[in-house]
């Protein structure tokens, strides 16, 4: 913030979450970590989708209509959990209610807990994020609402992508202690919306005195209107940053908030103009159109102008051909959309993700001489799905994608964490052989249920693990299963060799569906839209947890300079006593551990694995010893296969080699990933671990 305002808002991402660049790392974590206490009332909302209002309204219905003392109380008994932590939540008078942005997958969640998610239309959403950015100073944000439009579009902005925000809750909108709500039927019948709320927190306690007594419900209405909370707020919001650290030190404010606005008055600038902080602006329907240009409307074709919740899930997203109607003419029927229409293409892959289908028939994409067609069995992108905000590759089933993440580790269970292609397949094997004190498999089957991939298999995969074994994820550490009584090995690698292996893994993989090219393949690596994420966000979430005593870091190029230290490391990690010490004492056992996990042999027999296992009839892999989960993605690969197609070789063990990046980057790709290294490792020692290496 001590940066002047630019066209971009200054953001941080935190354990692969993009979040105000005020906040604090560790109060975020600490919201996202919250045990939620026996009936606590949380407010849900993507930024700008009636947050505020809401607050209002719960705290209202909380004292039967009757306003807050003080402006400033209102913080503390709707206290923002990722501003505040989780302090804010425990220091919270009661009844209060908890502001998070957060989506599902993140959100503190308990049975005994009671959500309220408030979803607006994401045009009124757009402008209304654009102008909260440009009037809250601490934002830096000083562009045009087009530059903002093209952020929120491809939601590179902060709490991420406005739809999978959606549908994260939407998913369960259902469950009996969710409240799904829509700002516009709040602005329709405020009355009805404030005795739903009240009746779904307690209708005997909250609902029944308002039915009772109209005064109540006209104090209720009145103190949390429009025209009220622009007074009563947009004064409170001025006077907070007008004011100085010590009088913001002295006031009741959350104690985190106080640390937040302090440290943003100190900061601001004495010499610049005051400025009003409209916090409540217009809270109307339909202001979009006097921002958005005829090009931007386009989206309606995506988004057509009604209830989100009844155009987006019921009506458009059911037609995954894109057939309706727009600048007189349909898309979806093969036509090449027009330049105008091009940037809007980013609507298009929310399609692909929302109906979880890994292409949209014969929808195109063209820009300048290049032409891709999304309805091909391969493209120069690969097919991914968002589960829950999260990106994963297509074929992946949502189901299990969340019961792997909800999955709740046994004691001493061992996790191999990596992002992919930074030595997931050869820790596996080193580890079967650890406690196996170096006897290979009988089978090579065998392999994917002793380390079954959790992700892919869901909880049941590791649920029906022969024990000991060791199962993988790719997960960051916020959605890994987490248990004090676990154990975590973590295995990164250099990101340039990791980008070179990831793209070789996609093009070999045909479930996949890539064919591009290395610089293609590249751009999608730098950006972190690949599955499982920016590689840099994975990285840094586990490097904050390499010191806990339940973690082991290695690096891919420690082990590959010394297999032997590594292994032992290793086995002694996981229980000296058992499995690092036969090691130590018979040097047989130690040499056939690294006989079997090195990668001469892994080529021969993973390759061979792969290769037979993607020939097999949806049939033969019904009958083999594979994991449930495993057999039926597997299966349904094969069924779609193209029988016709030559056979081809699937390389999932490639090089193992250090340093073949130099045969694939350019000079400026490698200028770019230095860049990017350097800025998001900056303040820790990682650039020391790949000194010699990059």
């Amino acid at each position: 913030m001590d940066q002047p305002p630019s066209g971009i808002p200054a953001s941080q991402f935190v354990d692969g979450f993009q979040i105000p660049a005020v906040f604090s790392a560790e109060d975020f974590r600490s919201a996202v970590q919250y045990k939620p206490r026996p009936g606590e009332v949380f407010i849900v909302t993507y930024p700008k989708c009636g947050t505020t209002w809401t607050q209002h309204i719960l705290v209202l219905i909380f004292n039967h209509g009757v306003p807050l003392a003080s402006n400033f109380d209102f913080f503390s008994a709707a206290p923002y959990l990722e501003m505040t932590g989780a302090k804010g939540a425990e220091k919270m008078p009661r009844p209060g209610a908890i502001k998070v942005h957060l989506p599902y997958h993140l959100a503190p969640r308990s049975d005994e807990a009671k959500y309220i998610y408030v979803t607006r239309n994401p045009k009124d959403t757009c402008v209304s994020y654009y102008h909260h950015m440009k009037n809250i100073p601490m934002h830096g944000f000083n562009g045009t609402f087009d530059q903002f439009f093209e952020l929120f579009l491809f939601g590179n902005i902060d709490y991420g992508d406005y739809f999978d925000h959606l549908l994260g809750w939407y998913e369960h909108r259902n469950d009996p202690n969710v409240l799904f709500v829509t700002y516009e039927e709040m602005k329709e019948n405020p009355t009805a919306a404030i005795l739903k709320m009240a009746s779904f927190i307690d209708d005997e306690k909250y609902a029944e005195p308002l039915r009772q007594d109209p005064e109540k419900l006209n104090n209720v209405l009145k103190y949390s209107s429009f025209k009220h909370m622009k007074e009563v707020v947009n004064k409170a919001m001025d006077d907070l940053f007008k004011m100085s650290p010590e009088e913001i030190y002295k006031s009741n404010l959350p104690v985190k908030m106080k640390e937040n606005i302090a440290m943003m008055s100190e900061k601001k600038d004495v010499n610049a103009p005051p400025t009003s902080i409209n916090f409540v602006r217009k809270g109307i329907v339909g202001d979009w159109k006097n921002y958005f240009s005829e090009d931007q409307k386009w989206v309606q074709l995506i988004i057509p102008d009604r209830d989100v919740v009844d155009c987006v899930l019921k009506r458009f997203f059911k037609r995954y051909h894109l057939t309706l109607q727009s600048h007189d003419r349909k898309i979806g029927i093969g036509k090449e959309a027009q330049d105008a229409e091009y940037p809007y293409y980013g609507f298009v892959e929310k399609v692909k993700t929302f109906t979880s289908r890994a292409s949209v028939h014969s929808c195109k994409e063209k820009k300048g001489a290049k032409q891709y067609t999304m309805d091909q069995p391969t493209s120069e992108i690969p097919a991914s799905q968002f589960v829950d905000g999260f990106q994963i590759p297509a074929m992946f089933s949502a189901e299990d994608f969340r019961s792997a993440v909800q999955y709740k580790p046994r004691p001493g269970e061992v996790f191999i964490v990596t992002y992919p292609k930074c030595g997931t397949t050869w820790t596996q094997h080193t580890l079967l052989l650890i406690f196996s004190h170096g006897e290979p498999p009988e089978s090579n089957f065998d392999f994917f249920s002793a380390a079954p991939f959790l992700e892919m298999t869901g909880a049941k995969g590791a649920e029906e693990m022969p024990r000991p074994g060791a199962i993988k994820v790719h997960l960051p550490y916020h959605l890994t299963p987490q248990s004090d009584e676990a154990k975590y090995i973590y295995v990164t690698r250099n990101p340039k060799d990791t980008c070179v292996s990831y793209y070789h893994h996609m093009k070999n993989i045909p479930s996949h569906g890539f064919n591009g090219t290395f610089d293609q393949f590249f751009e999608l690596f730098l950006s972190g839209k690949i599955d499982y994420g920016d590689y840099f966000d994975h990285l840094l979430g586990w490097y904050e947890h390499r010191n806990d005593p339940n973690v082991l870091f290695v690096t891919y190029e420690e082990m590959k300079e010394n297999p032997t230290a590594a292994i032992l490391k290793m086995a002694s990690f996981i229980d000296d006593e058992k499995y690092a010490e036969p090691l130590r004492q018979d040097p047989e056992k130690l040499n056939n551990v690294l006989k079997y996990s090195s990668f001469k042999h892994m080529k021969e027999v993973v390759n061979k694995a792969m290769e037979d296992l993607f020939k097999m009839s949806p049939e033969e892999i019904h009958k083999s010893k594979l994991p449930d989960k495993m057999k039926e993605n597997m299966a349904m690969m094969a069924e779609k296969k193209d029988v016709s197609a030559p056979p081809t070789s699937v390389n999932f063990v490639r090089k193992g080699i250090v340093g073949d990046w130099k045969n694939y980057l350019s000079e400026d790709q490698s200028k770019r990933l230095d860049q990017k290294f350097s800025e998001k490792t900056k303040d820790t020692e990682i650039a020391n671990f790949w000194k010699d290496y990059m």
